[in-house]
């Protein structure tokens, strides 16, 4: 066997490729964590008037989207549009 085969067989220092790789990964994960928040955050403060707000005015808005139709069926406003009986 000639050094070169040696050496192709021989595993790399795993120790520290761990310990780097063990860093990586968790920084990711801790960036995905961040990202995802950041989303929810944008999403939740841009539904806010509309959880938060005037429920009679919600509830005209959202009747005008579907021009009033309700379902036999349902009680929800957005019933004509969600539902699959309908």
């Amino acid at each position: 066997m000639s050094s070169q085969d040696k050496t192709a067989v021989q595993p790399v220092g795993g120790k520290t490729a761990d310990k780097v790789f063990r860093g990586v990964a968790y920084a990711c994960g801790i960036l995905i964590l961040v990202v995802l928040a950041a989303v929810f955050l944008f999403l939740f403060f841009r539904a806010w008037p509309l959880i938060g707000g005037d429920q009679a005015a919600n509830s005209q808005t959202v009747s005008s989207f579907t021009g009033g139709a309700t379902c036999s069926r349902c009680c929800s406003v957005l019933c004509s549009c969600l539902c699959w009986h309908c």
